[in-house]
């Protein structure tokens, strides 16, 4: 087989999935979820910064406390760094719903 029927053979096999992305990405329904995500993360971003000191102010103990309560808010209080994320999920979710 010569180099340019395998050129053929293999430009056969990606042209439809080269074509499908192209319109995919040229469509206003790409766009618009693309324009989804950044808005749901600015605000996200937006949210968890007001948000974060006021979680950490609440889940720190008070000092000399040993309790069950104590305990629990030690444990949430790695976890504040994934309120960004979750927080653009959840506003992600909410625009999706919207849109729909």
């Amino acid at each position: 087989m010569a180099g340019q029927e395998i050129v053929a053979l293999l430009w056969g096999y990606v042209q439809p999935g080269w074509e499908l992305a192209l319109g995919w990405l040229t469509s206003p329904a790409a766009w618009s979820q693309f324009g989804l995500l950044v808005a749901a993360f600015l605000l996200a971003r937006l949210v968890a910064r007001k948000v974060q000191p006021l979680a950490e102010r609440f889940l720190t103990p008070a000092p000399g406390k040993a309790g069950l309560v104590a305990q629990t808010q030690l444990f949430l209080l790695p976890v504040l760094p994934l309120l960004l994320p979750l927080m653009a999920y959840g506003f992600t979710a909410l625009g999706e719903a919207f849109t729909r």
